[in-house]
């Protein structure tokens, strides 16, 4: 009798802790689909391009030929606006050394050099977004030059 009752026992334990790594595991499964799902897109200028190309083409019925013309235009365009933000460049950085002047003036040197730190960081993260958005770019050109 003892025998049967750590038998069952032992069974019972045996299913209860299988039922909790498989409920376990299965909510993990479904909240990586679910998440994964959820996780918007990259959104950079080559999507949106993409998607007001597909909607000229499919609203207004553009020939081939035009929608080479349309895409010459936005390459074009694209390069004026580069024209002009580089133009503008000295004086968004003059802004910006203002801006990060006050700012400092602002802090106490323990906070400064936590300001400082966080610049840094954000630099280097502009600096390798600007990177990959330019291969990107570079990318889509050769593709679209096939």
């Amino acid at each position: 009798m003892k025998t049967g009752t750590l038998r069952l026992a032992f069974y019972c334990t045996v299913l209860f802790v299988s039922g909790m790594a498989v409920g376990i595991l299965s909510h993990r499964y479904y909240v990586q689909d679910v998440v994964a799902a959820k996780a918007p897109q990259k959104r950079g200028p080559d999507f949106y391009r993409q998607a007001y190309m597909a909607e000229m083409r499919n609203r207004l019925k553009l020939s081939d030929d035009q929608a080479t013309n349309l895409e010459i235009i936005l390459d074009d365009m694209r390069n004026k606006f580069r024209a002009l933000r580089d133009e503008q460049r000295p004086r968004m950085d003059q802004l910006q050394t203002e801006q990060t002047s006050r700012i400092r003036a602002l802090l106490n040197p323990e906070q400064q050099a936590e300001y400082d730190l966080m610049r840094i960081e954000r630099e280097e993260k502009r600096k390798a977004d600007e990177a990959r958005r330019k291969a990107e770019e570079q990318a889509e050109k050769e593709k679209r030059s096939r």
